[in-house]
C-alpha cells in the first residue's frame, strides 16, 4: 500500500485496538477503556500498510492547542530523550 512500513503515532481520541482509549483523561484509564477494535482512521491507515507504533499525548479531550496534559505532561521530542 501507499503507507507500507511507515511508522505512525495516533492521538488518543482515535481508538487503537488493544490500547487505552483515554481522550487524554486520567479518569478513563482503566481496563474497561481498552479499545476492542481500531477506529475508522486507524483501520484505514493499517489497510494502507502503516505501522501503528502507539498513541501520543494530547490535552484533555483535545480542547486546547498546546498538547500539554497535567496527567501525562507534554509531548516529548524523541531526539531529546
Amino acid at each position: 500500500g501507499v503507507w507500507d512500513g511507515v511508522p505512525v503515532m495516533i492521538k488518543p481520541e482515535e481508538a487503537v485496538r488493544g490500547l487505552h482509549d483515554t481522550v487524554g483523561q486520567q479518569v478513563r484509564r482503566d481496563d474497561s477503556d481498552v479499545a476492542p477494535d481500531d477506529g475508522v482512521l486507524v483501520a484505514r491507515l493499517r489497510a494502507a500498510g502503516a505501522v501503528v507504533v502507539g498513541t501520543t499525548v494530547m490535552h484533555e479531550r483535545g480542547v486546547q492547542p498546546t498538547g500539554y496534559n497535567p496527567w501525562y505532561r507534554g509531548p516529548m521530542n524523541p531526539f531529546d530523550t
